[in-house]
């Protein structure tokens, strides 16, 4: 039995149409903000970690402890424009990927497959800014030679890149599944 591979163009329109599928019902919306949300206080707890621990056991008033784990999660203001703009379309993708992988697992039954998962991955442990100390692959940066600020700064915008390529491909595999399985 031959299979007939159809032009990305294509491909491309019906990844779109399952996109549009999926955005259709408001559940679906709210699912992807919610894991939206988290995707961007995920990647900046992650980048925050021991701040966070600290807060988490400071002996303070809960409203004050509360407000300051706030701050941490949802400001990324010290970040330069670049890698603002990438944690943010990051967090994006993440929502969208995460979203709708599980409405396909669980709605539809059918896997997505491994891009997604690894699409995620790689875009929380590249977000943020080798320079300023937030990106996780910052350890990374310091073992392969990488010590000056402009150098972090080009490295983690690159990295940055990369994740957000591997989160629309995510995007984009889920899309079909979506699309071809309604």
């Amino acid at each position: 039995m031959s299979k007939v591979k159809a032009p990305l163009k294509i491909k491309l329109k019906v990844a779109a149409q399952g996109a549009r599928l999926y955005f259709s019902s408001y559940k679906n919306i709210l699912s992807f903000a919610l894991f939206a949300t988290f995707g961007y206080a995920f990647i900046n707890a992650l980048f925050d970690i021991d701040l966070l621990w600290t807060l988490a056991t400071l002996d303070v008033a809960l409203d004050l402890k509360l407000e300051a784990i706030r701050d941490v999660l949802f400001d990324i203001s010290d970040l330069p424009l670049p890698n603002i703009i990438a944690t943010i379309v990051m967090s994006a993708l993440f929502g969208y990927v995460l979203s709708a992988t599980f409405y396909v697992a669980l709605k539809l039954k059918q896997k997505s497959g491994k891009a997604g998962g690894l699409g995620v991955l790689f875009g929380a442990i590249s977000g943020g800014c080798a320079a300023c100390g937030t990106s996780l692959l910052a350890p990374l940066l310091t073992a392969i030679g990488i010590t000056t600020t402009s150098a972090a700064l080009s490295f983690a915008l690159i990295l940055n890149i990369v994740g957000i390529a591997l989160l629309l491909y995510s995007s984009y595999k889920v899309s079909l599944v979506i699309a071809t399985t309604k």
